[in-house]
């Protein structure tokens, strides 16, 4: 008999309690603050990149094919390849590795990587490589030597869509943009030492060192006669005066000024305009369209009234571009759009163009670095869920706004993103929803967003939702009966059931109902849960397996916690939309009794779940018991508990609720025992002693808050 583990996650006296006692919506609000301020809401950054350059595949990782960039290289020759990129902490990163000839990897200037004799001819065999990467900046540099076979390799991290790195150009005069830089092919005993020579070599791309009045006809060429070409600058003021434009143009120009058209003629030579301006930053957007050759030249004539000297900048922040101009084109039409206000955010015209730097073949690519603000996975859909929640019952706008801005920073950049993976091969900013490949990409953070219900984004947020609601019913896999079941790539395991798919489905179905008030959707949820208990039901002790392996055709018989918790979650979410003349309403209400004897009887003598529920000698786990206390609560205000389950589940939810603010939760509002992201195993090992917890995790947070809220609720329902 296995002895109940209790840990400590924090010295005694620093817990929320002691702070706090049981000011359950002081506590809630300081978890949501030590949350908001470990993740503020910076924005995303765009950067300069070449588009001709090393491009990503659809997994995520470059495909540095120097056959490609050095058509003039010969077999024996070799290059190198670098990068850096930025950790927030040191620790291992896993990484991937296919090589098409010989090839060596250093991090931080330590070899990390050889290949063998047999890389060559196993192509198609990618090495998983783990670095240790050091907190800061860590540079990669990848020396290829070309054969007869080929000449490159293909680079990234292992799983792009969860480990995705940033890698930027380390060169000095290319700072700031993203990518790799590469050397000219050289003879190999002319590279000599791997560092010693690597200074004073060839990087390429080079650095556009050419005449910005001309940079227009470089970047267009051909394809800017006859088409509207736009070019967005930026001008400040210190004072009010009067700044003079001098343009010269061979076809239709116009000149807009914040938005406000200063000039529109047909001219061949130049033009002189003089406006007044207010002191401060001003937009200037240049339109022009040449039926001989594309461009024009514009220059602000020295000085202004006051004296002072105008130049012209960037006029947004565009890491690695140091031109003033950003351009964007060519267009048949005119783009009204652009006219009114130029944004970074978001596609213009039919063609669907984006910004161009002011220099040949570099474009604007937006690049989400930020570890937790403006990204969207499943985790971070539940904080953001519990976080809305909170903002309503607090009615606190600050949470809101944060909530909101996290929303738009993700629907923003939405159709942008698409438009990104089928150019560059993978994007930089919404990776998870540009490529939906699983429930995990897109059924949590989608009930996040509806359950915001925010007007300012409504209509992207609507093409999601049917994006996402079309993807789970005519691409997700699922088993001959209807459940959702997982068919893993090469190297993972296959053809799966997983406990964790109930919530990254059945939350989004059940208010995608709401939304369309199809009750296909409902009815899909409410199979789900009868398909689930088919495979992962353990009727002895009214709890779930984690996984169904379909190819070993049995259940892991391992009852993690996190996972029965969200089944437990996300039947309350359907019970709470589901009506009652439902013909599966009856078995999803006894079902939930079933699995709430199951929990109550499991719950630890310090009022919180472990993680293997039936191993008390495993840890006890935040988000799991949070989760208990959200179902639990819900049974309660809504009647779903038999009347002989009532006493005990309010015993239950007043003892787990102690435990995370005395055990879990310490006075800063950090949360403990949140069990990381997992795969899955047969072996309670595995659960116990490998899948270890975390400190602040996104997938407990949110839990914790919607927890508190309904202890909250239930306090208010049983006074009234």
């Amino acid at each position: 008999m296995s002895t109940e583990k209790n840990l400590s996650y924090f010295d005694e006296g620093q817990s929320v309690y002691d702070a706090c006692g049981e000011q359950t919506e002081r506590i809630l609000s300081i978890i949501a603050g030590n949350y908001m301020g470990k993740n503020p809401p910076l924005p995303v950054r765009f950067r300069g990149f070449y588009e001709n350059g090393i491009l990503c595949n659809r997994e995520g990782r470059f495909d540095i094919d120097l056959d490609r960039l050095l058509p003039e290289s010969k077999a024996g020759q070799v290059s190198y390849v670098k990068a850096k990129f930025y950790k927030e902490a040191e620790g291992v990163h896993a990484f991937s590795m296919k090589c098409y000839g010989p090839s060596r990897i250093w991090l931080n200037r330590k070899e990390v990587f050889c290949s063998g004799v047999r890389d060559e001819s196993r192509r198609e065999a990618p090495h998983r490589l783990e670095f240790f990467c050091r907190a800061g900046w860590n540079e990669v540099m990848i020396r290829l030597k070309k054969t007869p076979g080929g000449f490159g390799c293909v680079f990234g991290v292992q799983d792009a869509g969860w480990g995705w790195i940033t890698f930027l150009n380390p060169c000095k005069e290319q700072e700031g943009k993203l990518g790799f830089a590469y050397t000219m092919a050289m003879d190999e005993e002319a590279a000599g030492g791997e560092f010693e020579n690597m200074e004073r070599a060839v990087w390429l791309p080079k650095e556009y060192c050419g005449r910005s009045e001309n940079v227009i006809r470089e970047i267009y060429k051909d394809g800017g006669k006859g088409n509207y070409i736009y070019g967005w600058s930026a001008l400040r003021l210190n004072r009010p005066g009067t700044a003079r434009f001098s343009i010269e143009s061979c076809g239709d120009i116009a000149l807009f000024v914040d938005g406000y058209r200063q000039l529109e003629e047909k001219a061949d030579g130049r033009l002189e305009v003089e406006i007044d301006l207010k002191a401060g930053k001003h937009n200037i957007l240049l339109r022009g369209r040449g039926e001989k050759e594309a461009g024009w030249k514009l220059e602000i004539k020295e000085g202004t009234d006051s004296g002072e000297i105008l130049t012209l900048s960037l006029p947004q922040e565009v890491a690695g571009i140091k031109g003033p101009w950003l351009y964007l084109g060519p267009f048949g039409d005119k783009q009204e759009a652009v006219e009114r206000q130029p944004a970074l955010y978001g596609l213009f015209g039919q063609e669907e163009r984006y910004w161009r730097a002011d220099a040949p073949g570099v474009v604007v690519r937006p690049s989400l670095e930020n570890i937790a603000f403006g990204k969207w996975n499943y985790p971070l859909g539940v904080t953001l869920y519990g976080l809305t929640r909170l903002s309503r019952y607090l009615n606190n706008k600050e949470i809101l706004n944060y909530v909101k801005e996290h929303m738009r920073e993700c629907i923003r950049l939405y159709e942008y993103s698409l438009w990104d993976t089928k150019k560059y091969g993978f994007p930089e900013v919404n990776n998870q929803l540009a490529r939906i490949s699983t429930l995990d990409d897109c059924g949590s953070f989608g009930s996040a967003m509806l359950e915001l219900k925010d007007s300012e984004v409504e209509a992207q947020a609507g093409k999601i939702a049917d994006y996402i609601a079309g993807y789970m019913e005519k691409k997700q896999s699922r088993e001959p009966g209807g459940g959702f079941f997982r068919i893993g790539p090469k190297g993972f395991p296959d053809a799966t059931m997983w406990a964790d798919d109930l919530y990254m489905s059945v939350p989004f179905l059940s208010r995608y109902y709401l939304r369309t008030g199809n009750t296909d959707y409902l009815d899909d949820a409410a199979g789900q849960f009868r398909r689930f208990r088919e495979y992962l039901y353990m009727p002895d002790e009214k709890i779930l397996s984690h996984v169904y392996d379909f190819m070993m055709d049995t259940a892991t018989g391992m009852p993690w916690g996190r996972g029965n918790g969200w089944c437990f979650f996300s039947l309350t979410e359907l019970l709470g939309v589901m009506p009652k003349e439902h013909r599966d309403y009856p078995f999803l209400l006894h079902f939930y009794q079933e699995l709430a004897e199951g929990y109550m009887k499991l719950q630890g003598k310090s009022g919180m779940w472990h993680q293997l529920l039936t191993h008390p000698d495993s840890y006890e786990e935040t988000s799991c018991t949070s989760m208990f206390i959200y179902g639990l609560c819900r049974g309660l205000r809504f009647g779903w508990l038999a009347p002989n389950q009532r006493n005990d589940a309010l015993e239950a939810v007043r003892k787990g609720w102690h435990a995370i603010i005395t055990r879990s939760v310490d006075c800063k509002g950090n949360v403990y025992g949140i069990c990381r992201g997992s795969s899955y195993s047969f072996t309670p090992e595995y659960y116990k002693e490998e899948l270890l917890w975390i400190i602040n995790d996104p997938h407990g947070i949110g839990i914790v808050l919607l927890a508190g809220i309904e202890k909250l609720a239930l306090e208010s329902f049983l006074q009234s």
